[in-house]
């Protein structure tokens, strides 16, 4: 893919996308975005590929931004440059993904994580918004995402800079789905990916858009749009398979169709 990222076949239907970049902590620059977000729609476009998992190094996830280029860009630049839309073809990734933390995970790096569906956290795993410390505010979906997770004052905390969060904090808060041994963020994420990979990929690709649906939406609008993503699943073949699978006490064998 790039040399910052590699991206791989771990297990049969999930796609690995590894962040290679240690001597910089796989620090966010610009190129290593628009790097991830190629990776992902290679994967979203691939239909072999039904989960994919997002990891870091052991010594860090992803430790922020490359501050170096925030230096020579102002306003203007930002916005119309590389790295919003970056971000957006990251968040536009419609298949199940996971992260898998180990280490330093701040900043963008952050962000990076709350992007995925479910995140497995290693013990020593840090997770924080420092920008406040920069003078600057998490830009890609850290305000957002923190204060719909934890509610206001517990995400102001983390946001000011008076809180970073250790992996048992990060899934006492309910931010992290697991946590395991060092070392093992990776290995159980891809066991979490293999299970996935047996589920209904249209079922779970409807649920990942509902429930990012029910983030903004109103209970009457969400209510209105899960029966219809409903009524469109029980068209599938899938949904057929499922049912009389069930009705014959076998497992399921699901095609995405």
């Amino acid at each position: 893919m790039g040399e910052a990222v590699r991206v791989e076949r771990a297990r049969p239907g999930v796609g690995l996308v590894v962040l290679d970049r240690p001597e910089r902590l796989n620090a966010l620059s610009d190129e290593v975005l628009l790097e991830l977000a190629a990776a992902l729609e290679a994967l979203a476009e691939d239909p072999e590929v039904r989960v994919a998992v997002l990891a870091g190094g052991t010594r860090a996830f992803a430790a922020g931004a490359d501050l170096r280029r925030f230096l020579e860009t102002d306003t203007a630049a930002y916005l119309t440059g590389p790295r919003p839309r970056a971000w957006r073809r990251i968040w536009a990734f419609e298949k199940p993904l996971l992260a898998a933390v180990e280490g330093y995970c701040l900043g963008g790096g952050f962000e990076l994580a709350l992007s995925a569906d479910l995140i497995v956290a290693a013990e020593g795993a840090r997770f924080g918004q420092p920008e406040v410390n920069l003078g600057l505010m998490p830009g890609a979906g850290g305000v957002q995402r923190l204060v719909r997770l934890l509610g206001y004052h517990r995400a102001m905390a983390v946001l000011w800079g008076e809180r970073t969060l250790d992996a048992q904090s990060a899934y006492r808060l309910g931010i992290a789905h697991r946590v395991v041994p060092r070392g093992r963020a990776l290995p159980v994420a891809l066991r979490l990916a293999e299970r996935l990979v047996d589920k209904a990929p249209l079922a779970l690709g409807r649920i990942k858009a509902a429930a990012r649906f029910a983030l903004e939406a109103p209970l009457s609008a969400g209510l209105a749009h899960d029966g219809q993503g409903f009524a469109a699943l029980l068209a599938t073949a899938d949904a057929r398979e499922g049912i009389q699978a069930f009705l014959e006490r076998r497992s399921p064998t699901f095609e995405g169709r």
